[in-house]
């Protein structure tokens, strides 16, 4: 199926590292958003111009294999944070143990 995504192109001014010449150079990025940019947003965006993308998506495309793969991403995040804590505790229980001996 065709799947036609409308947008807007935006211009922003940013420093990036010239190889040709070994320094920082003034250039422009450009970025495509679903939306149109508020001032409040970004101040330094300036519209280009509108744009649509079309683009080819299978007819037996499936978004479970994604969500699942991004819920376990999620999980492997906190089982991360929760590890990083418990870490942390018990690093501050032997500490405390340690002051009374």
């Amino acid at each position: 199926m065709q799947v036609k995504i409308k947008g807007f192109i935006y211009a922003e001014p940013c420093r990036r590292w010239s190889n040709d010449e070994d320094k920082l150079v003034d250039a422009l990025r450009f970025d495509f958003a679903t939306y149109q940019k508020s001032k409040e947003y970004s101040p330094q965006a300036v519209l280009v111009r509108e744009h649509e993308i079309e683009v080819d998506v299978p007819d037996d495309f499936d978004i479970r294999d994604g969500l699942v793969a991004n819920l376990e991403a999620e999980k492997q995040a906190v089982m991360a944070a929760y590890q990083k804590r418990v870490t942390e505790i018990k690093a501050q229980i032997q500490q405390l143990l340690a002051i009374e001996a």
